[in-house]
């Protein structure tokens, strides 16, 4: 299927070649900030804060673009093997007749040309479904062998597009772990300075450009509001990054691709659950699973379904839902988790799909506007001044924000190390699963489930980035905005 490999990298020129994951960047942390006076606040233009935000912030769109482009991989492999099961089931029934093999063909057009590709790369000529039974039945044993490889050759796309954003993760890490520092000194200097302010405030009240970052339902939170936020993403942060960073990390991803290969290779029809459990490796029940303190599970409305996960529920693949109250700036973090109930072998081709479609949005923590309507703020509304205490609170929120983003750095190499290993070694599996007899059910069956399950892989390493990426970018925003907050009260006091 060279034309579809051609296709692929025609479309997702950057996959050309797996992504370096060693790269070039140090993620040494830069000496404490430069440019600022006591307080924090900017005196010179270089080495601030907000330098290695924006830098940052380009790596993170980076990210954002590689993940959109193994999500549209994925689309594009899940429609895939519904005509790959329609060739098989006409295989089965005397081959596809013309008028199906035209209408396939269509259908074909609309899917690969996400890849610059046509229904000619998979659908030989339409005569050829119109001679003998053998002949359409032959015909179809051909669309089916083309879209095996399409799909070997996608799932390649994907492993590398997994990578690619791993790379440009570690590019923002870069930035981040930098400005993680500076604005924990930052945060230091301006408690210090709190620290060493008496007198009372000129005013009561005072405007700020960083109430609409700061707000919670159209009001400022007070110090204390703030300080739980900070310290609730502190812990998402070390609960996210938990255990990726020591040598343990690596044997718990082996024993999920050993798991996989056990699946792969066992005898009996492919269930829903023996996927799941595959994922688990010897730690969780699902890799999927998201067990973070702040982002607290609750029963999803249908309004939350609608907005945060469509329709992935399904009668095989029940998602369950976490999500935060309001955050600072009007916001909201939510996650799913992927819980497959007690469903046994089938024959509509319909698990390995949901499986995969489940954990692309399983285990990814995700920020959002709290509210599903625009919410216009109006800057020019006056704020309270924080008290001295408030002050010191909130930096003390930021100082113990931005040490578990300063630690992840001790072994984020070979975190991303065996990540890349790992998609390496489950290539094997799914060629092998992708061998199997088509006329036999079992393998049939496991072999739409491996490749699902190759697919889900993927996504939890590419979601857990994600995730980190998301909620670190918030957090360090959150905190920049608080000490600006911070700086400003300060600045109303006399002695």
């Amino acid at each position: 299927m060279s034309n579809i490999r051609g296709a692929l990298l025609g479309r997702f020129p950057g996959l050309e070649s797996d992504v370096n994951a060693d790269g070039d960047d140090d993620l040494e942390i830069q000496a404490p900030e430069e440019g600022v006076d006591a307080t924090g606040a900017q005196t010179d233009g270089e080495n601030i804060v907000e330098g290695d935000l924006v830098e940052a912030a380009e790596d993170s769109r980076e990210v954002d673009s590689a993940d959109a482009e193994a999500g549209e991989l994925e689309d594009t492999a899940d429609s895939l093997e519904s005509f790959l099961l329609a060739a098989q089931l006409g295989q089965r029934q005397g081959g596809w007749s013309g008028r199906e093999a035209l209408a396939y063909s269509v259908g074909l057009d609309a899917t690969l040309k996400r890849l610059g590709a046509d229904h000619s790369a998979v659908v030989p000529s339409l005569e050829s479904f119109t001679g003998s039974e053998r002949q359409r039945i032959d015909a179809c044993v051909s669309v089916e062998n083309r879209i095996k490889d399409a799909l070997i050759s996608i799932w390649e796309a994907i492993k590398r597009a997994v990578n690619k954003v791993m790379a440009f993760i570690k590019k923002w890490w870069v930035k981040i772990f930098d400005g993680a520092s500076r604005l924990k000194k930052r945060a230091e200097a301006i408690r210090k300075k709190a620290e060493n302010t008496t007198g009372t405030a000129k005013e009561k009240k005072f405007t700020t450009s960083t109430y609409a970052n700061l707000h919670v339902s159209k009001a400022m939170p007070n110090s204390t509001a703030i300080k739980t936020a900070l310290d609730g993403i502190a812990t998402t942060i070390k609960e996210l990054t938990a255990g990726r960073t020591d040598s343990g990390y690596g044997q718990l991803v082996d024993d999920v691709v050993d798991n996989v290969q056990k699946f792969a290779d066992a005898d009996g029809s492919g269930s829903i659950n023996e996927a799941a459990d595959a994922l688990s490796g010897s730690s969780k029940k699902y890799a999927g699973q998201m067990t973070l303190t702040f982002v607290k599970g609750a029963s999803a409305s249908d309004d939350d379904r609608k907005r945060f996960y469509g329709s992935i529920a399904s009668a095989v693949l029940i998602p369950q839902f976490s999500k935060t109250g309001e955050l600072p700036g009007g916001k909201i973090l939510w996650a799913l988790t992927a819980v497959a109930p007690e469903v046994k072998g089938n024959d509509n081709g319909q698990l390995g799909r949901n499986l995969a479609a489940a954990f692309r949005v399983s285990g990814r923590v995700s920020l959002a506007d709290y509210s599903p309507k625009k919410v216009e703020i109006d800057n020019s509304k006056e704020v309270p001044v924080l008290e001295i205490g408030g002050v010191i609170e909130i930096c003390d929120g930021v100082i113990d924000m931005c040490q578990p983003i300063i630690d992840y750095k001790l072994g984020f190499a070979n975190y991303e190390k065996k990540n890349s290993a790992a998609l390496g070694k489950v290539d094997a599996v799914l060629r092998k699963a992708n061998n199997g007899k088509t006329e036999d059910k079992t393998a049939r069956e496991r072999a739409e489930l491996t490749r699902g399950l190759a697919q889900a892989v993927g996504s939890i390493i590419r979601n857990r980035g994600t995730s980190i990426t998301n909620v670190v970018n918030y957090g360090v925003s959150l905190g920049r905005n608080a000490l600006v907050y911070s700086v400003q009260s300060l600045a109303q006091y006399r002695d």
